[in-house]
């Protein structure tokens, strides 16, 4: 997982299939994080999830992945929720919106070692997550 957050804001936001009655959510609401993830001496990111936005009438998501030569790799993400009120004919569209932002936020970094038989160690992880808004976290 990307960002600090539990990446279920389909299980959150929109649990059911479908809905009869206006989805409310009380106001339109963001959150911006960025986390630095130090990688090990002798490590290295081999693979990154691709840098993307998604945008629909319900809202925005970008997303920016980065590996620096000094051994780390910068994560970052925003979520702008532009609507409060979402209508029964609109919420599959609202439901899929999060669930394409779950699923980019789940994407794996991938660190192997850069020479034969090196261990790797834990990554360490420092981030800010500013967040406004209804779960905001």
């Amino acid at each position: 997982m990307l960002g600090a957050r539990d990446g279920d804001l389909v299980l959150t936001y929109a649990r059911l299939s479908r809905r009869k009655s206006d989805l409310v959510l009380a106001y339109p609401w963001q959150h911006h994080e960025v986390i630095t993830y130090h990688l090990p001496v002798g490590d290295q990111a081999t693979s990154l999830p691709r840098s993307r936005r998604i945008e629909t009438k319900f809202g925005r998501f970008d997303l920016s992945v980065l590996a620096t030569r000094s051994g780390t790799v910068v994560a970052e993400s925003r979520l702008d929720v532009a609507r409060d009120r979402i209508a029964p004919a609109d919420y599959p569209g609202f439901r899929s919106f999060l669930a394409d932002v779950d699923a980019a936020m789940a994407e794996r970094i991938v660190v192997e070692p850069t020479r034969p038989g090196a261990a790797g160690a834990p990554l360490r992880e420092t981030g800010t997550g500013l967040a406004e808004g209804p779960g905001a976290r």
